[in-house]
């Protein structure tokens, strides 16, 4: 994961030796992911992601669902006919090709999940 010093992760940016929020710490090491963080003002060492987060708040936008399954499925079906389909703007190839040659690197699930927890300082009268 290429770490983009978001204020919630990282407490002190340094491209060397950062400060990272302790529980996003644990959580990276639940998934088993390392976080690389990458160079203030380099736009190519972040990625690319960061340019297609309006994209992936596109089909929400004004949307209202009785349920969490109807959004769900709505979601689902916006996936396979547009954003599978599509043509990434940066590398010119259809998105699910390139998920689809990642697919076999990908780990599966921890089977128990994050336990999230509150950290904080207890004042005691």
């Amino acid at each position: 994961m290429v770490l983009d010093n978001l204020k919630e992760g990282v407490l002190v940016p340094d491209i060397y030796d950062p400060t990272v929020n302790p529980l996003f710490r644990d959580v990276l090491a639940h998934y088993g992911v390392v976080a690389l963080p990458c160079g203030s003002k380099i736009p190519i060492a972040r990625g690319k992601w960061s340019r297609d987060r309006p994209h992936a708040e596109t089909p929400l936008k004004g949307m209202r669902f009785e349920s969490l399954e109807e959004a769900q499925v709505y979601l689902d079906r916006w996936e396979q006919r547009w954003a599978d389909t599509r043509i990434h703007g940066t590398t010119k190839r259809q998105v699910v090709a390139m998920f689809s040659e990642e697919k076999p690197y990908l780990l599966p699930l921890p089977l128990e999940p994050f336990r999230y927890y509150n950290t904080g300082n207890a004042w005691f009268i």
